[in-house]
């Protein structure tokens, strides 16, 4: 595979893909749909729908694609995946508790056509969340999770994680102080499986890092949980569980970080598969590398197909030390770099910002420099 380069568009600080063209902000604070201007001084915007939703003057503001016409909302955005065609709508804030900042909120379930399908009467004291329809799982607090049917507007379970990672921090100075797991992030669902992060210590010892676990989406059952694992005969951990994407259709989460390559079954949370350079032993358990070119600080947040889309730094570039100065798509089926490209003349100071998008035939990489890079593949 390859991509070749063939727009940059400069000043860019946020973008987002819809249809087969780009929708980005610039510095300036005019917003851009097909290199034309909707509109100035927008402080936020979205895009759900073939609809891109911002804000201006504390306003929110619909802007059909199709129509190319604008309609003003007094709404919140449609802060939720579109599902079933319905999306899901959080608004009327309220504080409960004024000292811990504690806020409660109300749900509107809308279709596309923006009929409010269903309005809770009741109000909901909310954390991380992830909406699968018709199900809000979320998070209260630090510790517990719940999942709330909101059409019944009742919880049908919750399930606290503070005993996953506990451990006792014996290097207090005062006196030995214990620690309790944290929800860390709500990753998604897959089939009837939540998949969440944790935060808190592996093993009972006192080393903190994130850990993950499923919990039956019916019952709130922990069914795995996944901290420590033996990898090539070194008992391991992976550095980072927050980049996880969901490949749903092989009921696998897959991951590239730092200098690994995981692979977890979504329904028993086993590692089948864990590549990794392993600094503490010296022993070389997976090179990244494509053309002669060594990859370090590998990072993919992008999952198309069969490839995990990257950024990451070349080390044999030392001007750009730790930096990103490279992307590319790596085949998890294969194990292998398909593609890579080089960003020779970034300055030293800018990087690539995240891991490239794309859609379609084209690719977009931000660097942090406000620089948005199109690539367009070549199937020659």
């Amino acid at each position: 595979m390859n991509y070749s380069i063939i727009n940059t568009i400069s000043t860019v600080i946020n973008y987002k893909l819809c249809e087969k063209y780009i929708v980005y902000l610039d510095t300036k604070n005019k917003l851009y749909y097909d290199n034309n201007v909707i509109d100035t001084e927008v402080d936020y915007f979205d895009v759900f729908d073939k609809k891109i939703y911002f804000e201006k003057y504390k306003k929110v503001i619909e802007f059909s694609i199709i129509e190319k016409s604008k309609n003003q909302y007094f709404e919140l955005f449609p802060n939720g995946n579109i599902q079933d065609e319905m999306f899901l709508n959080i608004f009327d804030s309220k504080f409960e508790n004024i000292d811990l900042g504690t806020l409660s909120y109300r749900f509107r379930l809308y279709n596309l056509n923006k009929t409010i399908i269903h309005e809770t009467k009741k109000r909901f004291i909310l954390g991380y969340g992830f909406w699968k329809n018709p199900y809000y799982y979320h998070s209260e607090g630090k510790n517990l999770l719940k999942s709330l049917d909101i059409l019944k507007e009742k919880y049908l379970w919750k399930y606290s994680v503070s005993e996953i990672g506990k451990y006792t921090d014996t290097d207090n100075y005062f006196k030995p102080y214990q620690h309790e797991g944290e929800v860390r992030k709500i990753i998604g669902v897959c089939g009837d499986i939540l998949l969440v992060i944790v935060s808190g210590g592996f093993e009972g010892k006192n080393n903190v890092s994130n850990q993950l676990i499923g919990l039956s989406c019916q019952s709130g059952e922990l069914l795995w949980r996944l901290d420590m694992f033996d990898a090539n005969g070194i008992r391991t951990h992976y550095g980072s569980y927050e980049n996880l994407q969901i490949d749903e259709p092989n009921k696998r989460l897959l991951g590239l970080y730092s200098q690994g390559f995981i692979k977890v079954a979504v329904e028993t949370g086993v590692v089948e598969r864990f590549k990794h350079l392993s600094y503490s032993t010296g022993e070389e358990l997976l090179r990244f590398e494509y053309k002669g070119k060594i990859l370090t600080n590998i990072y993919s947040e992008t999952l198309v197909g069969e490839h995990l889309y990257f950024r990451a730094t070349n080390i044999a570039n030392r001007r750009h030390s730790l930096s990103s100065n490279v992307i590319g798509a790596y085949n998890h089926q294969t194990e292998t770099i398909d593609w890579l490209y080089e960003f020779e003349d970034l300055a030293p100071s800018v990087s690539i910002k995240e891991s490239p998008k794309v859609e379609g035939n084209r690719l977009y990489a931000l660097d942090s420099g406000g620089t948005l890079h199109i690539f367009e593949r070549d199937f020659s």
